[in-house]
């Protein structure tokens, strides 16, 4: 074989591996985004899912740094659900997210601040109150109404 067919022979063994690769990565896309309160506060620490709307399936997890900024790549083209969970705020779904072949969809997650919600309890324990009268009583046991000093007085002694 010659040297020129092996070169072409060659290049044209690349040419094609070259088109398989770009086969590979050339259908998918991405989505990116911030997520950030309803002032347009960010939301550092975020956890984001993206679910395929056709699967079902969680296929990335990603946590949004400390400006709030997410990217999830290499999602093969379709719908997607983008789910935000952050401390505060109640879970958020992002439903009919299009991610287009060797695209960015680009999202701001606008999160809402979930009630606070705060149970005080308190226990004491309470006191009998009469409400029907003013009178006060107090029971005396037997041996407290035979200590009672008028029992042992005499009349003689006045």
């Amino acid at each position: 074989m010659s040297s020129f067919r092996k070169m072409m022979a060659s290049g044209l063994f690349m040419a094609v591996c070259a088109g398989m690769m770009f086969a590979q990565g050339g259908a998918t896309g991405a989505i990116s985004g911030v997520a950030q309160d309803a002032s347009g506060a960010v939301i550092a620490n975020a956890k984001v899912s993206v679910k395929s709307e056709a699967t079902g399936e969680v296929l990335r997890q990603v946590t949004t740094d400390t400006s709030g900024l997410f990217t999830v790549t290499l999602l093969p083209v379709g719908l997607y659900t983008v789910e935000v969970n952050a401390a505060g705020f109640p879970d958020t779904k992002f439903p009919g997210v299009v991610v287009r072949i060797t695209e960015t969809t680009r999202m701001t997650a606008v999160m809402k601040v979930s009630a606070v919600k705060e149970v005080v309890e308190v226990q004491s324990e309470v006191e009998q109150v009469n409400t029907t009268d003013a009178t006060t009583g107090q029971s005396l046991g037997a041996q407290t109404i035979t200590d009672l000093p008028w029992r042992r007085a005499t009349f003689s002694s006045c």
